[in-house]
């Protein structure tokens, strides 16, 4: 149930109300499509994302996508023929990633949120930008609240099996998701924000508590370059966040499993 809306938006941007009504015409699938054929940042963007992943993920290795939104990173796992469990709880992405992956076979979409454990919580969202959040208090803001279920990585490893990557980028709420995690898993991948590190610091001591990290490394948000020359140990990365961040960047945990 949505608890907090409005009937329209009341920005005076034109794509903003464009997408909301090509949403509410059912056309925003078909128009997001066309859209990232044509836009020349969006095809910089995929080939950024297909490279990167092409790096770190093998033929059919199961890969989690926690926060999938409509389908950026699901479609470069896909290039590099992984298979891809999508965790998205925003209603207004799930028409895309159904539009675009509900015939390929090597990919289950999860219509729920992530946390420390099952249950229930208040998704804060604008329609399918990547600002959605489950913290009330996260600095970008959110037009509407849902309440959506959640469920932990761990259900998600007892009903798909142990992944050999697990992405997490929930906009500020990946320490509770890892919270939900008890063992540990081959590479994971989160947001950093370059005005919260010390969640990023926590996120890293919760992993040292349910495996050994062999080694950390952090590229840039649109994945065009690494941070650091080489990985590094967890002390050392640690060290090495007091050096001027860009405004966010994505980590990445190689563990002993």
């Amino acid at each position: 149930m949505v608890v907090s809306s409005s009937a329209f938006p009341q920005k005076s941007d034109f794509n903003y109300r464009l997408k909301f009504l090509l949403r509410k015409l059912g056309l925003f699938p078909v128009s997001h499509a066309v859209y990232q054929k044509l836009s020349p940042a969006h095809r910089r963007d995929r080939f950024l994302n297909r490279r990167f992943y092409g790096q770190i993920v093998r033929r059919g290795d199961l890969c989690f996508d926690i926060g999938a939104n409509v389908g950026q990173t699901v479609d470069a796992l896909l290039q590099a023929d992984a298979v891809v469990v999508a965790v998205e709880p925003n209603p207004s992405c799930l028409p895309v990633l159904d539009y675009y992956f509900r015939h390929n076979r090597s990919v289950t979409i999860v219509n729920k949120a992530l946390g420390a454990s099952a249950g229930f919580g208040e998704l804060h969202y604008t329609e399918a930008e990547t600002t959605a959040s489950m913290r009330a208090d996260w600095p970008f803001p959110n037009r509407n609240v849902l309440e959506v279920e959640m469920t932990t990585v761990d259900a998600l490893i007892a009903e798909f099996g142990v992944p050999q990557l697990l992405k997490v980028d929930v906009e500020g709420f990946e320490l509770q998701v890892f919270k939900g995690l008890s063992q540990p898993i081959p590479l994971i991948y989160f947001e950093m924000h370059s005005r919260e590190t010390d969640l990023a610091v926590a996120i890293l001591d919760r992993l040292s508590q349910i495996g050994e990290i062999v080694d950390v490394n952090a590229i840039s948000g649109d994945h065009s370059r690494w941070l650091m020359d080489r990985w590094a140990s967890h002390d050392e990365f640690l060290a090495r966040l007091m050096q001027p961040l860009p405004r966010y960047a994505n980590v990445l945990v190689r563990m002993n499993s």
